[in-house]
């Protein structure tokens, strides 16, 4: 599976840390398992129609972005442990 960008991420926040963090934990995490691979190609296949619904509509940007807080956060503890391991 190639690399590709976090659309969704990058459209609600531009090139900030997060995007960065959720990148690493793609390629760390999920990417080496079959399963990760799944919700990989199931993410590249929805974020392109979630990205049209976002766009010009800064509410559900700033709802996109309330959402991904708790996955952002998440990432970043799973990424130091899985570093740590």
């Amino acid at each position: 599976m190639r690399k590709g960008r976090c659309f969704i991420a990058t459209l609600v926040y531009g090139d900030e840390r997060e995007v960065s963090v959720l990148r690493v934990f793609r390629d760390r995490v999920l990417r080496p398992s079959i399963f990760g691979r799944g919700v990989i190609l199931g993410y590249y296949r929805a974020a392109p129609v979630v990205c049209r619904m976002l766009v010009g509509h800064p509410w559900l940007t700033r709802l996109m972005r309330a959402l991904l807080r708790p996955v952002v956060w998440m990432a970043t503890k799973l990424d130091r442990w899985w570093a740590g391991r």
